[in-house]
């Protein structure tokens, strides 16, 4: 109806990209066949405007999980790869899920399509901003030609709102704010004659678990884990520095405070290893199961350029297979909490995250799940602690620049503790200077969701800081202010690289610096930071010298005009006729509009083929 064209895509077992219907099928097992999508597209009209991926709605919880994940987040995974390498259009993705979101008038949710938005958000918040559209969720519930009408008039509106949920005729948006539905702390106080099981359990954050645990009267703790822990006659046998020396001093220190801690070498997401696991404590006579912490989960920080679907899938894993198995396994166990350790990286994306914000997006979404169901359910979207990954890793820097706060162990085991008997089936618990994650990762575009932070905070010496430095520019000549970019790059890129700014000429591109992904999102950080925009982060991988940077980025800047008179010309008035003309549009049907801009079409084919003949 609004003259759009339209070319659906369908899932089809095809062993080559087949047109069919004024539209493709294409194989999800074949991802090359989405590359020659775009490819073949693109020769035949020359552009694309966007993408609509319903195929989410097609995953379902009867559905093989491989199955699943071919058609929802492997699928998107290989569309924006598809993107990267046609980087002369910048379609816009927007992703389709049906109850995929616990807002108001969801009947039941389907969690496995909650993981679309995750990546979603790390897709249009991060890595490609200037290709997102948005997340759409709808209700199967709905009438889905008034659904389908909704879903257009949002897209062809170009909305500021980038995540929303369709529900009948209302439309619900995501805002983040600060909690204020908790319930009055009591002091926590743990069964004695019970079981409390740790997923994860040899981990930086699974030791510190334990230890709660004990604190608060545990007597009888269970560790799983994937690694075997040696036995304890071996223990002082283990030479210095090795990695077991950290969950044995943990160990020793639960069994000093009076409690029993077993260890069990446990693959979650392996369905038999983790009934076995619990068929054997019953028939030992273990204390029955009476609380679980999911502590489980894995990282592998890459964009999603460079990401393979082995990489996706390894880290969605323990978090998503692990948290249904325990599901499932303890199905009619009594339990006084069931508490998964998420991520704020499922709603605060982060670069490089695309497959551990996925993986947590379900756990928020889980939590929901089982609570629909009567049964104890918390998520707990951590921010960044001080320990485990961050420590491993050396990223304190990074996140200080964001304006992140660390979680250190004491105060991560005071938010668990306020937390762990609460009613809310899932909350973020985050410290940060939004202003300056506003500027600093977002480049100062902070998406809608975040609109109710950091609001009323009062800018700081970065923005002083940047603005500074427009001023700086716009008063130079023109022809300097190329040179005033790369060398404040040169300083940049000199922290980064831990380099002298000497040794760091305006030709060299950052490969050949040794430019990494992790480098990358650091680089970009202090690059938005300085200079207030969102520079991709595929602009700073494909090999740019400091020069090539500095002119993209000069491009970008709200500089003064060098002519005073510019953008100030006066719009010549329209003539009478132009009015005519503008009248009788208003006054045409859109029927009667279509024929007269087809009858002049036909006109200007026949007046440039009346020119090619003579």
């Amino acid at each position: 109806r609004s003259g759009h064209r339209v070319r659906p895509v369908v899932p089809q077992p095809v062993t080559v990209l087949t047109e069919i219907d004024g539209g493709y099928a294409l194989n999800p097992q074949q991802p090359q066949q989405l590359h020659q999508l775009l490819e073949t597209h693109l020769e035949k009209n020359g552009s694309l405007a966007g993408v609509i991926n319903c195929w989410p709605l097609d995953i379902c919880a009867q559905g093989a999980t491989e199955k699943n994940y071919q058609i929802g987040v492997l699928t998107i995974l290989h569309i924006v790869k598809a993107f990267a390498d046609h980087d002369t259009v910048q379609p816009r993705l927007y992703l389709i899920t049906s109850n995929a979101q616990p807002t108001v008038g969801t009947e039941a949710l389907s969690v496995e399509q909650s993981a679309i938005w995750g990546l979603g958000r790390v897709i249009g918040h991060q890595e490609f901003v200037n290709r997102w559209g948005g997340l759409i969720d709808i209700s199967d519930a709905d009438d889905h030609v008034m659904t389908a009408s909704q879903i257009c008039k949002h897209i062809l509106a170009n909305d500021p709102e980038d995540q929303i949920a369709i529900r009948g005729r209302e439309t619900f948006v995501p805002r983040l704010r600060s909690s204020r539905s908790l319930t009055r702390a009591f002091p926590t106080k743990l069964t004695p004659d019970a079981t409390y099981v740790v997923t994860g359990g040899t981990g930086a954050l699974g030791r510190i678990v334990a230890t709660y645990l004990a604190e608060r009267g545990a007597r009888h703790i269970a560790l799983l884990c994937r690694s075997e822990i040696p036995p304890r006659d071996r223990w002082s046998l283990l030479p210095p520095g090795d990695g077991y020396h950290a969950i044995i001093k943990t160990i020793q220190k639960i069994e000093h405070l009076g409690a029993e801690v077993s260890t069990a070498s446990v693959d979650i997401t392996d369905a038999e290893q983790v009934r076995t696991w619990l068929s054997n404590h019953i028939r030992d006579g273990g204390r029955p199961v009476r609380g679980i912490v999911h502590a489980a989960g894995s990282v592998d920080d890459r964009l999603l350029v460079n990401m393979t679907e082995t990489d996706f899938t390894n880290v969605m894993a323990p978090k998503i297979t692990g948290a249904r198995l325990l599901h499932n396994t303890f199905e009619g166990h009594h339990l006084e909490f069931f508490v998964m350790f998420g991520s704020a990286g499922s709603v605060i994306a982060s670069p490089g995250q695309g497959n551990y914000a996925a993986a947590n997006a379900f756990l928020d979404a889980f939590a929901h799940y089982r609570q629909a169901q009567g049964l104890p359910a918390l998520t707990i979207g951590w921010g960044p602690w001080s320990v485990g990954m961050v420590e491993e890793l050396k990223l304190e820097k990074i996140y200080a620049q964001r304006g992140i706060d660390l979680i250190t162990p004491a105060l991560g085991t005071r938010i668990l503790d306020r937390l762990i008997s609460q009613k809310a089936p899932n909350v973020i618990a985050i410290s940060a200077d939004w202003m300056q994650a506003r500027r600093a990762g977002l480049g100062g575009q902070l998406p809608p969701m975040f609109s109710d932070l950091g609001t009323a905070e009062t800018s700081s010496d970065a923005t002083d800081s940047a603005s500074s430095l427009l001023e700086l520019l716009s008063g130079c000549p023109p022809a300097d202010r190329l040179d005033v970019v790369a060398s404040h790059l040169r300083q940049v890129v000199a922290a980064v690289f831990e380099l002298a700014v000497g040794d760091i000429g305006s030709d060299d591109a950052l490969d050949d610096l040794g430019l990494d992904s992790m480098m990358a999102m650091d680089f970009r950080v202090r690059i938005n930071a300085m200079f207030a925009i969102d520079l991709p982060l595929l602009e700073l991988l494909r090999g740019v010298s400091i020069n090539s940077l500095a002119g993209r980025i000069l491009a970008q800047l709200p500089l003064a005009s060098d002519d005073p008179a510019a953008g100030t010309q006066e719009q010549p008035e329209p003539t009478p006729a132009d009015d005519d003309v503008d009248h009788l549009i208003d006054q045409l049907s859109e029927a009667e509009l279509r024929e007269v801009l087809a009858e002049l079409e036909k006109q200007s084919l026949e007046q440039e083929a009346g020119e090619a003949r003579s």
